[in-house]
């Protein structure tokens, strides 16, 4: 097998993982509908047809595949090499979005886990101070009294763990600028704009 040829298929299995993956993570995350899942594949297939297309063609799709070599545009001697490396990535990316969804409820629950007995587990001031209110509407008792804890905990925990993610895993210097204006409408996700 020709090194070409090796390039090629790794940039199909790649342009496959880009598209499933954003597609998949997006069902998962179930928090745009069909409109954000539609869109999720649209930019994932944009971005792995901008980025391999010159060295695979980005078919990423063994229907695109077979129909090219049907019509005599795509070499039938590659397209079993093509068809493994859109299905090997298609799998590997499946696996991926439920490694990153599963990886972050294990997270979470473990921390309920260690924490329950100790704390009530709540690492989100909302849900704490929702059940506070609740207990008390309902003739329980309300630990008004500790509810500063978990406004507290959660959001030092929440920018240790920004700090810690950008400096050692992303690589980010440590006193980078942190102006990165939320657009109204993007729930939640920040645009990063040069200081």
């Amino acid at each position: 097998m020709s090194s070409r040829l090796v390039q090629r298929l790794s940039a199909e299995a790649l342009g496959t993982l880009i598209l499933v993956y954003f597609g998949v993570a997006a069902t998962l995350a179930a928090t745009g509908g069909s409109l954000g899942v539609a869109a999720a594949y649209a930019v994932a297939l944009a971005l792995a047809v901008w980025i391999l297309g010159a060295v695979s063609g980005a078919h990423v799709n063994p229907a695109v595949t077979i129909a090219l070599a049907v019509r005599g545009r795509f070499a039938w001697r590659d397209v079993p090499g093509y068809l493994i490396a859109q299905v090997a990535g298609g799998v590997l990316a499946g696996l991926l979005a439920w490694a990153t969804c599963l990886g972050v409820g294990l997270a979470y629950g473990t921390a309920i886990l260690a924490l329950a007995p100790i704390t009530g587990a709540s690492a989100n001031f909302a849900r704490t101070f929702g059940a506070e209110l609740s207990a008390k509407l309902g003739g329980g008792p309300a630990h008004w009294g500790d509810l500063w804890i978990y406004a507290v905990g959660p959001l030092v925990g929440g920018i240790v763990a920004v700090f810690v993610y950008d400096v050692l895993v992303a690589g980010r210097p440590l006193m980078a600028p942190s102006a990165r204006p939320v657009r109204p409408g993007t729930a939640g996700t920040a645009t990063a704009t040069p200081a």
